[in-house]
């Protein structure tokens, strides 16, 4: 990924879980490139994931949060972006307290 090798990564991340499906960072990684590829339902559904698998996985609750935050016009939800950014910030994450202060900025 860091590369910019997506397709490849993807496909690594995907044998991954097939070796083991109990991986939240492998959600994650695969939440991050589905959002990269514009796929948000997928990146959301990774995410989740992470989360099902680990419920206060700060970053998931964070990259999540962006999707709520970023979506396409119509589909965005501060109030659940907020909820997820608090979460995530209740347990010391600094990426979620600047996504709080970022969210302020955009109501």
């Amino acid at each position: 990924m860091i590369r910019g090798n997506y397709s490849g990564a993807i496909a690594a991340y995907r044998e991954a879980l097939r070796q083991n499906q109990l991986l939240p960072d492998v959600y994650l990684g695969l939440g991050m490139l589905y959002r990269r590829e514009g796929n948000l339902q997928e990146a959301m559904k990774a995410y989740q994931k992470a989360l099902t698998l680990q419920p206060n996985y700060a970053a998931a609750l964070v990259h999540l949060g962006y999707i709520y935050t970023d979506g396409p016009e119509g589909h965005r939800d501060y109030a659940k972006a907020k909820h997820l950014f608090h979460q995530a910030s209740a347990q010391g994450d600094l990426f979620a307290v600047i996504a709080l202060l970022d969210l302020k900025t955009r109501k």
